[in-house]
């Protein structure tokens, strides 16, 4: 009797996930290389926790609920440059040269009704984002606003420059937006308009270099539902889309080399990674076999990885000179926020 009922357990499993490995086979992409280009049979950046030889340039910032955190590799561990409480880390910003955190700093009051509170900011502050974390400059702002309770959203500060910082400001009905010079405190109405920085598309990118003569066909990829894409790297030509899956790319500092991934337009899962060499030919499969957040140095010469098995908890670097990838020695780091250069870089 339990030998029956196993088998049923079994073919009910088999019913149930049949159509998901189906499907799943359907989205897999296929990729053919064209004349003189090769796959590397095994995968490169294998991960580990040996930290003998590592280290990186710059510095990267990361924010949790207890604040801004800083990792460089000079420091034997990381360091705050803000607490959160009384700062409202999450409405802050890193200068565009990385070298100061402008962050509002006030206090939420609950009103009588428990379902509204006020927002009161006194004053933004200006943070040296080095080791020394000193407190450099504090401009006043007194903006007030009745919020929800649950509200996690606040005013922010933004950078125009590395040394002005724009700001909204609330007088009764009549909303403004000031600029200040952080050394000086000097502040003025502002009637500017900030663009905001986006990433280049796939073929600006790839324009950085361009290929010899008559070299093309670098890359097809097709779908075995049929709905396939095909396109080529080098002359950007696509014969065909699809709106199964997005490929992002990503050039090393040499140039030479770079970063290739294909995501799922729905799920925004990734299939694969490789790291493309433009002068040997070929096609070397990174080994990462989960989809996680990759974010770049500000040299393109690493970039950090989340596992999202851990919940962002989990995070590695990878340095495209060495082709390693190391577990950083910390937890609970929380969400990048950005790699920059530290000083003299």
């Amino acid at each position: 009797m339990s030998r029956l009922l196993l088998w049923i357990i079994l073919f009910c499993f088999t019913l149930i996930t049949a159509p998901l490995s189906s499907q799943e086979d359907t989205l897999t992409p296929t990729i053919t290389l064209a004349e003189g280009w090769s796959f590397a049979e095994a995968c490169i950046g294998e991960p580990s926790a040996n930290l003998e030889n590592w280290t990186f340039e710059g510095v990267l910032f990361f924010r949790s609920s207890r604040g801004i955190r800083a990792l460089r590799a000079d420091q034997p561990t990381t360091y705050f440059v803000a607490f959160e409480h009384p700062n409202l880390t999450q409405a802050g910003a890193i200068s565009p040269d990385g070298k100061w955190f402008a962050v509002p700093s006030g206090r939420i009051n609950t009103t009588s009704s428990m379902i509204t509170a006020s927002l009161v900011i006194d004053e933004i502050r200006i943070y040296a984002t080095d080791p020394r974390n000193e407190l450099m400059n504090v401009i006043e702002w007194n903006y007030r606003e009745l919020i929800g309770v649950a509200d996690s959203v606040f005013p922010s500060v933004i950078w125009s420059s590395s040394h002005d910082i724009v700001y909204p400001h609330q007088v009764e009905t009549r909303h403004e937006v000031f600029i200040a010079d952080i050394y000086s405190g000097e502040k003025e109405l502002f009637t500017g308009v900030l663009s905001e920085g986006v990433g280049a598309p796939l073929q600006e990118i790839l324009e950085i270099r361009r290929p010899a003569e008559g070299d093309t066909g670098l890359l097809e990829v097709q779908y075995a539902s049929a709905d396939g894409e095909k396109f080529d790297l080098f002359t950007q030509q696509v014969t065909q889309t699809s709106p199964a899956y997005h490929v992002s790319a990503h050039w090393f500092n040499d140039e030479v080399r770079f970063f290739l991934a294909f995501y799922h337009a729905t799920t925004g899962a990734a299939y694969r990674h490789y790291v493309v060499d433009t002068l040997q030919r070929t096609f070397t499969p990174l080994c990462l076999f989960q989809s996680g957040a990759i974010y770049w140095s500000f040299d393109n010469q690493y970039f950090l990885w989340d596992d999202p098995q851990y919940y962002n908890d989990k995070k590695y670097m990878f340095d495209t000179t060495s082709n390693t990838m190391t577990l950083l020695p910390y937890r609970n780091l929380g969400l990048f926020m950005g790699w920059y250069p530290s000083e003299g870089e």
